[in-house]
């Protein structure tokens, strides 16, 4: 993103009254035990999806996010 990283996206939608439970899966490069990593599950990220992805990884993590959420 242009103008801020996911991490500073999450605190912004995390301060919104009406975003704030708003569900959130962040895909990144970076190891999971970066700090980038810990700081958006410290947010309550609903998911991490590690890259290199393939799309079928990606569709798995969306349908059981929205399995979970029905």
């Amino acid at each position: 993103m242009p103008d801020m990283n996911g991490v500073e996206f999450l605190r912004e939608l995390r301060k919104s009254p009406t975003l704030a439970d708003t569900k959130v899966i962040i895909t990144t490069a970076e190891p999971s035990t970066s700090d980038m990593v810990l700081d958006a599950k410290a947010l309550g990220v609903a998911a991490v999806v590690f890259k290199p992805w393939k799309p079928q990884d990606l569709k798995k993590t969306v349908d059981q996010f929205l399995h979970s959420a029905a």
